[in-house]
């Protein structure tokens, strides 16, 4: 059985999610419907596959453990916890 992981989002990334959906509402709110679907969908799936993000270049982030999702025109940065996983 595959192991499953919480997905804790920290209150600026939730922040910074909702201040590009406003921006991008204003003149395409299907746009900005679609954009969230698809980070919704690309979060989400970090549950059963932690790992599928590449390693960042920059040597810090890389030290820290960081892992990035590149989602249309953003980028997803998340660290893989193995504390998270959860209990079944």
């Amino acid at each position: 059985m595959s192991k499953s992981y919480r997905i804790i989002y920290y209150p600026t990334a939730t922040e910074d999610i909702i201040s590009i959906l406003d921006y991008i509402s204003i003149d395409a709110p299907s746009t900005a419907y679609n954009l969230i679907n698809k980070i919704n969908e690309s979060i989400s799936s970090l549950s059963s596959f932690p790992f599928k993000g590449t390693v960042p270049r920059d040597f810090y982030l890389k030290s820290k453990g960081y892992r990035m999702l590149i989602i249309s025109s953003y980028i997803v940065f998340y660290l893989v916890n193995e504390s998270h996983e959860r209990p079944y």
